[in-house]
């Protein structure tokens, strides 16, 4: 898989890019779909809430920041994007770390490209309950 990651908003991010990409490779295999991600060019791109604001309001006609937008463009490309001010808010929240939940953002962004929904409550419920078990499994991987 070829990722390319990028920061447009202005706030610094608390992983590296290298960092990030090493956590995404260890994510994959946890995904349980049998998509060959070595095909896949992946972007990801990180906003401030009023820029994807804007693309919620495009895409989805939702007038309103959301964490984390996925654009499947078929070919195995994607771009994820992802606020890193919703981060920051919900971080603080749930009492997590930025970098926890910026990973959290990264898996359900995946889940969505490997074909999990989270529009109907049973869907939500199903697709978070896969996203935890992953974040635990990688923060546990990560950890030692």
């Amino acid at each position: 898989m070829k990722i390319s990651i990028r920061n447009l908003s202005s706030q610094a991010l608390p992983i590296s890019y290298g960092a990030a990409k090493k956590l995404i490779r260890k994510i994959l295999p946890c995904l349980g779909k049998s998509k060959q991600p070595e095909e896949w060019l992946l972007g990801i791109v990180f906003l401030n809430d009023t820029r994807i604001k804007l693309l919620n309001q495009k895409y989805l006609k939702a007038n309103r920041p959301t964490d984390v937008l996925v654009f499947n463009y078929g070919q195995n490309t994607a771009d994820l994007a992802i606020s890193l001010e919703s981060a920051k808010r919900n971080a603080k929240f749930y009492k997590a770390s930025l970098k926890k939940e910026l990973v959290r953002y990264i898996i359900h962004g995946l889940l969505h490209l490997y074909g999990y929904d989270d529009r109907s409550p049973k869907d939500k419920k199903i697709m978070f309950k896969h996203q935890e078990q992953i974040l635990n499994q990688i923060i546990h991987v990560n950890s030692r």
